[in-house]
């Protein structure tokens, strides 16, 4: 489409025409430019967020193993509320 528009704006003008091409040239150099540079950034933020809630995920995962084997007093006690005090006091 946007070839389109710069062929009948340089069948009309040409030197409108010359500048429009010129302009959709140097803007999509600068945006291919900008892209080489932003995609490795984002792929690097979002690699970082899934290392951080692989690792949440984990530890979730362990706190409801070690509920079950009533072993939160020992293990949970960076996180007081998470203890299952119905389970451990039965032993």
């Amino acid at each position: 489409m946007l070839a389109g528009v710069v062929a009948v704006v340089l069948a009309v003008d040409p030197r409108v025409g010359g500048a429009l091409l010129a302009y959709c040239a140097l803007a999509g150099f600068l945006m291919a430019r900008a892209q080489k540079v932003a995609v490795p950034s984002a792929a690097r933020s979002r690699e970082a967020g899934a290392v951080m809630y692989g690792h949440l995920e984990e530890r979730l995962a362990a706190m409801e193993d070690i509920r079950a084997s009533c072993g939160c007093p020992t293990r949970s006690c960076r996180w007081p509320a998470a203890c299952c005090s119905s389970c451990c006091s039965t032993r």
